[in-house]
């Protein structure tokens, strides 16, 4: 349900706030390692948080659903000492009726296992965090709350678009809905029976309104049941590869578009992971008035209001798998930056093998309805990389619509949507070799550097630093177009702790760059672009 929303305003109750956490006062949905979850003691490896609530009063066939939107890494939930789930993952959101073991006065209790376990996914946390590892935060990390729905309720929907067409799929109790559609020029209401409507608006007569990054129209709706009622929204667009004056190009609703696109990897000061709508919508914003199109989520799944967000205010998001297994300086950064890029990747641990196929396939059922996420990552720079070839087949069967870049940087193996380049440090010319080519990262650079700042070489004055950002688009980007280059992606948005290269500080508010000459270089990168591809 993750962009789905029921349209009785009453149903939700929210449970941030104040908890218990092994007995002293924290408050949710901040992690206990972030300093306004006000928590103060030791954090253990395992910790059980305590809320009591009074149950909403609920009509003979409602039912109550308990929603969390993240715990890192385990979860155990129980209700009045009855145990109702066990959850693993640490990212994803997941919910679970609680309705047989509700009472008037209830006690929630919610048994969080966090050890770092490389088995699960983790991201950029680390026990230790320096340079490019930050961090770590440890159980409940987003948003509690309860839900009532009706006893037959519309519990998912997934959305298939083109350009003028429309699918959904309903999961749900019931099988006669209505889809009611009542916007601006768009007024559209049709009833059906069965769980699936299929609709061509052009044939229906319906304006056709595509989204893009400059426009990104979203058409609204109501669907209801008999039981229930809920809304949502959807956008017409197409994005995809196309072969154009011998190299694979990139097509948003068929014209060619180039991806300027930031590193963003989700950390938010004094909050770690915890962000909100305003939050993401101040990124979103920063990222567009420097004329960059789109975000790379960087080995974090956000909550859901990044994606709205996104979709809502038009910036395209690839979006990483979030890695698990080990990592090791010298294998997996030092010797691939000097040309060593060549790695045995056949499965070595069953379990991790398990838990992150479960997670890709996940994250694809949680993003596939927004216009926004157009491509994935699988594997970043070999980080707990096996079997890429087989993953790229198996992500690809399950969803055609999307771009899968299996190996991001290195370590490629056979197969892949995109040749996926990493280049620091040095300026080259790219070419491509056959797929769509696209500079997934680059630059790096440190401005003002502090004591211990990470980055990917700095400079001392402002002149200096956007010199070099100048050079790495003069040199190496905008040549690389006319041999097949469809995007870049510049590391990065904000500053993070210790790694001092973003484009604005870890407030994300303050710039650290001329704001006019980057916006400038963007748009001679996408110039250059359409003539090449008009040639």
């Amino acid at each position: 349900m993750y962009n789905l929303k029921r349209l009785n305003g009453q149903n939700i109750i929210n449970l941030d706030g104040l908890w218990q956490l092994d007995g002293k006062d924290i408050i949710v949905p901040y992690a206990p390692q972030s300093k306004k979850s006000h928590f103060i003691g030791a954090i253990k490896e395992e910790m059980t948080y305590v809320k009591t609530f009074k149950a909403p009063d609920l009509k003979d066939d409602e039912r109550l659903i308990l929603h969390f939107g993240a715990v890192d890494q385990i979860a155990d939930v129980y209700l009045n000492d009855v145990f109702l789930m066990h959850h693993e993952d640490g990212y994803l959101p997941f919910s679970l009726d609680i309705s047989e073991a509700l009472k008037k006065e209830n006690v929630l209790k919610v048994i969080c296992h966090d050890a770092l376990d490389k088995d699960f996914p983790y991201g950029k946390q680390s026990a230790n965090p320096k340079g490019m590892w930050y961090t770590p935060v440890s159980f409940i990390w987003r948003s509690v709350w309860l839900e009532r729905v009706p006893a037959n309720y519309i519990k998912d929907i997934k959305i298939k678009t083109t350009m003028t067409t429309l699918f959904i799929k309903i999961q749900g109790d019931d099988l006669d809905y209505e889809l009611i559609i009542d916007q601006d020029d768009v007024h559209y209401r049709k009833a059906f029976h069965g769980d699936s409507i299929n609709i061509d608006l052009k044939a229906e007569g319906l304006p056709i309104h595509l989204w893009d990054t400059e426009h990104p129209y979203l058409y609204h709706f109501k669907l209801r049941s008999k039981n229930d009622e809920i809304s949502s929204y959807f956008a017409l667009r197409e994005f995809k590869i196309a072969h154009i004056n011998n190299y694979e190009r990139f097509l948003l609703n068929g014209k060619a578009f180039f991806l300027c696109g930031l590193l963003d990897q989700g950390y938010f000061g004094e909050n770690i992971y915890t962000a909100f709508k305003e939050d993401y919508e101040r990124d979103i914003i920063n990222a567009k008035s420097l004329g960059f199109n789109c975000l790379r989520k960087h080995l974090k799944i956000e909550d859901k209001a990044f994606y709205e967000a996104c979709d809502r205010l038009g910036i395209l998001v690839i979006q990483d798998f979030v890695n698990s297994g080990d990592y090791n300086f010298l294998r997996d950064t030092a010797l691939p930056n000097i040309g060593f890029k060549t790695k045995n990747d056949q499965v070595k641990h069953q379990k991790r093998h398990d838990i992150f196929i479960k997670h890709g396939l996940d994250v694809q059922e949680l993003l596939n309805n927004h216009p926004s996420v157009i491509a994935y990552t699988i594997f970043n720079e070999g980080w707990g990389q096996f079997t890429a070839d087989q993953l790229y087949q198996l992500f690809k069967s399950k969803d055609e619509d999307h771009i899968y870049d299996a190996t991001s940087g290195w370590f490629k193996r056979s197969v892949s949507d995109l040749e996926s380049e990493h280049v620091y440090f040095r300026n080259k010319i790219l070419k491509s070799h056959g797929r769509a080519l696209l500079l997934s990262e680059c630059g790096g650079y440190v401005y003002a550097p502090q004591d211990k700042s990470y980055g990917y070489g700095s400079s001392k004055d402002l002149d200096t630093h956007m010199h070099k950002i100048k050079d790495l688009y003069e040199k190496m980007i905008i040549p690389s177009i006319k041999y097949g280059l469809n995007g870049f992606i510049y590391t990065q948005l904000n500053d993070v702790e210790s790694e001092r290269n973003g484009l604005f500080k870890e407030d994300h508010r303050s710039i650290k760059v001329d704001a006019s000459m980057l916006k400038k270089l963007n748009e001679a990168c996408i110039n250059e672009f359409i003539e090449q591809v008009n040639k």
